[in-house]
């Protein structure tokens, strides 16, 4: 974002209490002067599947005399007091548009909206008095409408009182703060107006993308179908509702969660098999393959340049300034990566897939499935899958020397154990008090496991790097002593869990498998 707007906001119960700040002259201790007022109309603007509100952003129009201007602004309801949040406004030209075409705010929406139709969802009417509170701070008194959709008639109004720091000195408006809350009575607004507004038009659950309501709460009488289907929605919409926060970019967390449900749908398929349309199922695991090795490339990068300075801390600090040219390396691949990303989710394959496994979730098991497995009981089926997942565990992890482990053993140790672990977790609510230590005791080796693979394949993969730099001039000589040192951390960390590994797996062995799915 190319701003920040740091403010706290609450909301009046009535116009006396607004009609008595008007008329404070210091307020915590700040003088508080009249700066007029103004009335301006907002709309704001999303997609029909509310794509910039599930990334965390808003779109507003603001209508000000004969002026416009578009704000992207960053959606952060929250508890703390004082929410700073990213923004962006661009005066708008006088023809009607939403935001420049060429301008900041269509490019960095770009990715997020790939094309895709824009339309009013909330208006809002404002009459604000203004005043200057000290120095470096404003105060805002607010009476706000919520329009209907034609933005004819009140939906509903309320009052709010708002501070926004334009820079003063840390601690120099707790004092008003204090005052507005534990003085003048006002309480504390948790939620923006935007959501204020979607909820007034009822459709804030549409927004969080909560609109469809299926029942994901386990029955001990269900089928071991309808655990299927209730995994796969849970983590289709975790797919969902990443999607967003991914395309934009920003936060690596959205691509990495939605990389894991992606991980766990093919799981979800590989543990449902027997209950699951086997031709359907093939080719969704198919498609979930091909997106979920476009997050994998950009995430891998992510983790290398979230971790790089954590890699290079033991080094001289000579050396860490010699690894500038790696990173850069690292970032227009990372970019290359994040295109072929985008235009993988943009592709009429992955529009075509999400639509049908959408469809085939909404559909719902069949009453009478024609699998046999599919209508078993599921606390009939549940121990055999479970008992199967850990017998493979068992007997892989029981036939690796223990003292020397190899790295591709260590790496299908760690698959077969998320597999278990995936299958447990699926299960895990209708085994509420045994299911949860052995998903504990399968994380802890995983841990151990997970830090092996992300040592050797960081290393490798510096490997391969370095030897992609290019090879003259002192620089590049410097550059490739740096990173040598920094593939010999790797090398040693990898090695430090291949040595924990033997008590790693007797701490994992030794309780079995828990009663219930013997």
């Amino acid at each position: 974002m190319e701003g920040r707007e740091l403010e706290i906001k609450w909301t009046a119960s009535s116009e006396e209490q607004l009609t008595a700040l008007a008329a404070t002259p210091v307020l915590g201790g700040l003088p508080l002067t009249a700066a007029g007022e103004s009335r301006h109309e907002d709309t704001y603007y999303d997609t029909g599947d509310f794509r910039l509100y599930r990334a965390g952003l808003s779109l507003r129009v603001r209508a000000k005399d004969a002026a416009r201007e578009a704000t992207v602004k960053e959606v952060t309801s929250s508890l703390a007091p004082w929410r700073d949040r990213g923004e962006m406004t661009e005066d708008l030209l006088p023809s009607r548009t939403i935001f420049r075409p060429d301008g900041a705010i269509s490019r960095r929406l770009a990715p997020l909206l790939s094309g895709r139709a824009i339309e009013a969802v909330a208006r809002i009417r404002t009459h604000r008095i203004h005043f200057r509170l000290g120095a470096d701070a404003e105060l805002a008194l607010d009476r706000v409408a919520i329009l209907d959709g034609d933005g004819r008639s009140t939906v509903q109004s309320f009052l709010e009182v708002e501070i926004e720091d334009r820079g003063a000195p840390a601690g120099t408006l707790d004092a008003a703060a204090r005052e507005c809350l534990e003085v003048r009575g006002l309480e504390p607004s948790t939620r923006t107006k935007l959501e204020r507004a979607l909820l007034a038009l009822e459709l804030f659950e549409r927004a969080r993308g909560k609109d469809r309501v299926f029942d994901v709460v386990p029955r001990r009488t269900d089928r071991l179908v309808d655990t299927a289907f209730r995994v796969l929605r849970q983590q289709f919409e975790k797919v969902k509702s990443r999607e967003p926060g991914t395309r934009l970019g920003e936060d690596p967390e959205a691509l990495h969660d939605m990389r894991v449900a992606t991980r766990r749908l093919r799981a979800a398929f590989r543990t449902f098999a027997g209950a699951l349309p086997e031709k359907r199922a093939t080719a969704f695991v198919v498609h979930l393959r091909h997106i979920a090795a476009a997050l994998g490339a950009v995430r891998d990068l992510d983790v290398y340049l979230g971790n790089i300075d954590a890699y290079a801390a033991p080094l001289p600090e000579e050396d860490r300034a010699h690894l500038i040219p790696f990173r850069h390396s690292l970032e227009r691949r990372r970019a290359r990566a994040r295109r072929d990303l985008l235009r993988t989710l943009d592709s009429r394959r992955c529009e075509r897939f999400l639509t049908g496994f959408d469809a085939f979730l909404a559909r719902g098991p069949a009453r009478r499935p024609t699998l046999l497995p599919a209508r078993e009981p599921v606390l009939v089926a549940a121990p055999a899958i479970v008992r199967r997942a850990f017998r493979k565990v068992a007997r892989y992890g029981g036939s690796i020397h223990a003292r020397n482990p190899r790295p591709e053993e260590l790496h299908r140790l760690r698959i077969l154990g998320k597999r278990l672990r995936y299958a447990a977790e699926a299960f895990a609510p209708l085994y509420a008090r045994q299911a949860p230590p052995l998903v504990a005791r399968l994380t802890a080796l995983q841990d151990l496991l997970g830090a092996h693979q992300d040592a050797f394949v960081a290393g490798h993969e510096l490997r391969r790097l370095a030897a992609a730099l290019p090879a003259r001039g002192k620089q590049s000589l410097r550059t490739a002593l740096a990173m040598g040192q920094l593939i010999r951390t790797q090398d040693e960390a990898a090695e430090t869990a291949r040595a924990g590994f033997r008590k790693a797996w007797r701490i994992f062995i030794r309780r079995g498998l828990p009663a219930c799915f013997r």
